[in-house]
């Protein structure tokens, strides 16, 4: 009898309802290529899953833009049967490969777009630097398959967020028929400069060439921060066929540099 009797109290272990994110994937609308200030052009779709690898429904879901400056239509989306959450993302004008971070509970997962540069002046440097480094910011222009001469004169004002992160250094030139640079009204956070070509008579390569650069010198208060570079006020101007090229100028963009 007591042997049944202890039998007779073990009872089995009741599986659990597992509702806590384990895995994020994005099913759709990862890598685009888009243009500053206009939705991409399919919605960012993330599917949300438990430690078991199923849906989970009725979830909520972030969607945060971590670099780019652009924006969501929604930041905060819960989950459908499916376990799919989605977004609309608008890219903005703060850097060429731009970042948003979707994040369920405690995971996250990190979705990449990337600015259309084919009509655009832009702004080229590495993703990371370190305290000390001296980073190269490339003033670029992407004009691929446009009509005219490749440039006449560019003239831009390239500022950069925190007077303490960088100090601003030399500037490097990109192509020895440059006939003219200079850097001009330099105030705490903006450089005005000016590089001419006006006797450049060679086609307009694909791709956007690289026209300068401005050489900063990462400072000690710029570790575990983001250095936003900007390129505003830029004009294109020249004679003969370069008001083609200048026409086809969408805007300008800028770059994000992560100091580890």
């Amino acid at each position: 009898m007591l042997a049944i009797a202890a039998a007779c109290s073990d009872s089995p272990t009741k599986p659990a309802n597992n509702n806590t994110p384990a895995a994020i994937t994005l099913k759709s609308g990862e890598g685009q290529v888009g243009t500053p200030g206009a939705s991409l052009p399919a919605p960012l779709v993330a599917r949300v899953t438990n430690s078991r690898g199923n849906a989970i429904a009725g979830t909520s879901v972030t969607f945060t833009v971590t670099r780019g400056f652009g924006n969501v239509a929604a930041s905060t989306v819960t989950t459908d049967a499916n376990g799919e959450a989605s977004t609309t993302w608008s890219l903005g004008d703060g850097s060429v490969r731009q970042l948003l971070t979707v994040k369920a509970g405690s995971v996250s997962q990190l979705a990449t777009a990337t600015v259309d540069t084919s009509r655009a002046v832009y702004l080229s440097v590495r993703d990371t630097a370190n305290v000390g480094d001296t980073l190269h910011v490339w003033a670029s222009v992407g004009l691929g398959g446009a009509p005219g001469e490749a440039w006449g004169s560019l003239v831009s004002n390239l500022g950069w967020n925190d007077t303490s992160y960088v100090k601003a250094l030399t500037y490097s030139r990109a192509d020895s028929h440059m006939e003219f640079f200079n850097v001009f009204g330099q105030t705490m956070r903006t450089l005005q400069t000016a590089a001419s070509f006006p006797e450049n008579q060679s086609s307009n390569p694909d791709g956007g060439p690289r026209v300068y650069a401005l050489n900063f010198l990462v400072k000690q208060a710029a570790s575990g921060k983001d250095i936003s570079f900007t390129l505003g006020s830029s004009a294109l101007v020249g004679a003969r066929t370069f008001t083609d090229l200048r026409n086809s100028v969408v805007g300008s963009v800028g770059a994000t540099v992560h100091v580890r």
